[in-house]
């Protein structure tokens, strides 16, 4: 059985800000951000990920698991997009297709981008609340 504090049913007791730890870790390889073209893989196989899992490739392994920790923490999507589109925040052209974006308004950002404004848990652009309720 799961613990209280592993439950889903907990999400509100912990601030945005409680998984910025674990998904920076699976953001940064050897200094390197894997959403800004270094492999995600890298960053999977130093987690101890098998690419043999469930027949995913690993940057699909890693991409459901970044997934699972913004959305829980988070009233956002994180997706995949191949669109040409400048993000929110840093207005550069995203060249990644992973994306997030607060489900309370429309803005679409890099996820580190979007990290960067985590421990607030309000869009960097209109202000909007992502903080889970």
């Amino acid at each position: 059985g799961r613990s209280p504090s592993q439950g889903a049913g907990n999400r509100g007791s912990r601030s945005p800000g409680s998984v910025i730890s674990a998904v920076s870790k699976r953001l940064s390889v050897s200094g390197r951000d894997p959403l800004a073209g270094s492999s995600p893989a890298l960053g999977l196989a130093s987690a101890g990920w098998s690419s043999a899992r469930a027949g995913k490739t690993e940057e699909e392994l890693w991409f459901e698991s970044v997934k699972a920790n913004l959305e829980e923490f988070g009233d956002v999507d994180v997706f995949i997009d191949s669109s040409t589109r400048d993000c929110a925040c840093c207005l550069e052209v995203m060249n990644t297709p992973y994306r997030i974006r607060p489900q309370k308004c429309g803005h679409v950002f890099h996820i580190e981008c979007m990290l960067q404004s985590w421990t607030e848990g309000t869009c960097p652009v209109c202000g909007v609340s992502f903080a889970p309720e």
